[in-house]
């Protein structure tokens, strides 16, 4: 884009240097990882039901494309039926 506009062409690393100087630029390593709270489980069976699901040819092409769906429980983390 700025090729096309203004007709100037400058390397990565020229750009990465000129916006450190300019203090614009902050590298991977500097960045802040964003910090996850853990959640904890919940007390009692069945009080929270996670379901998660995939669509894929579980019958091998042999017929429709299919979705299998599990759901787990919270508290054990056990698949419930």
């Amino acid at each position: 884009m700025v090729i096309e506009l203004h007709r100037i062409s400058v390397a990565k690393d020229t750009l990465r240097q000129w916006m450190t100087e300019a203090g614009i630029w902050i590298s991977r390593r500097e960045r802040k990882k964003r910090v996850f709270q853990p959640r904890g489980r919940r007390d009692c069976f069945g009080e929270l039901v996670q379901i998660d699901g995939a669509h894929h040819w579980w019958l091998e092409k042999r017929g429709a494309k299919c979705a299998l769906l599990v759901y787990i429980d919270d508290a054990t983390g056990r698949s419930v039926r």
